[in-house]
């Protein structure tokens, strides 16, 4: 099936915050229609054998795991309207990635850029605002074992390019910005989620490069 099957998204996909009830129907496969005021029946995203009303069961059971979550978005993650918040659509991804909700149409929001790869990266996102500097306490487990695995994706394939004969001609590069270009241009298609844009490689040799210098100076 085409692309264009998830055109349904298309404006869900442009806005910048979901409210619960708007996070879990598109997560369960379903468009939350309201007309001044009332709520009409749901749209299936994508017309399946899957009836409408088992997806309502499912928009159901993820509504309950929501409900289960003690949610703690930071800075402009989070904003409040009327009597109800709103959640950044960034935020309400990271958490069904996190609750291992299936999101079938993501990779296509990547490359139609309705989503920012590094965006879902818990680098990426502004939780440092309310960070004490100096503090490692608010990074989590799961933020953790996320940086530590595009690391080693990026080490792996940096490695990769080294033995490979028709991008060793390219090297030395000029520098590391041309690197993590060549890096990104090559390989972010391929690992949407691998934390591979240009930006995201240069931040990770900066601190790299930073960790050399230390190590440079504690033996001097």
């Amino acid at each position: 099936m085409p692309d264009n099957k998830w055109e349904k998204l298309e404006t869900e996909l442009v806005k910048d915050f979901w409210g619960k009830s708007e996070a879990c129907h598109i997560f369960a496969g379903l468009i939350r229609v309201v007309r001044r005021e009332w709520i009409k029946p749901s749209l299936q995203i994508v017309e399946e054998k899957q009836t409408i009303r088992a997806k309502e069961r499912e928009q159901d059971r993820i509504k309950e795991v929501w409900d289960g979550t003690d949610h703690q978005p930071k800075g402009r993650e989070i904003r409040s309207n009327g009597f109800t918040e709103e959640y950044s659509v960034a935020y309400c991804i990271r958490w069904a990635q996190k609750k291992r909700i299936n999101i079938p149409w993501l990779n296509w929001a990547i490359k139609e850029g309705y989503i920012k790869a590094e965006d879902l990266e818990p680098e990426n996102n502004n939780a440092d605002a309310d960070r004490v500097p100096g503090s490692d306490a608010a990074v989590t487990e799961e933020e953790s074992e996320n940086t530590v695995k595009n690391r080693l994706r990026l080490i792996g394939l940096m490695a990769s390019m080294m033995q490979n004969k028709e991008k060793v001609g390219v090297m030395p590069f000029d520098n590391q910005d041309h690197l993590a270009k060549v890096i990104a241009k090559t390989y972010s298609d391929k690992y949407p989620m691998g934390g591979l844009s240009a930006s995201k490689i240069k931040k990770l040799l900066g601190k790299a490069n930073r960790v050399l210098g230390n190590d440079k100076v504690g033996k001097d």
